[in-house]
């Protein structure tokens, strides 16, 4: 989760998708599941 959080804050332009997550919502890498805006594409878990 930390290198989600990281990646997001180094670049709002590049895509990123992360691979496992606990909690996104709640350390706000996304607004919700189904609408996560930004550059956070989404994530498998």
């Amino acid at each position: 989760m930390m290198s989600a959080i990281a990646a997001k804050s180094a670049t709002s332009i590049i895509p990123i998708v992360f691979a496992n997550g606990s909690a996104p919502v709640r350390y706000r890498l996304v607004a919700n599941f189904n609408r996560p805006g930004g550059n956070i594409t989404g994530g498998a878990f």
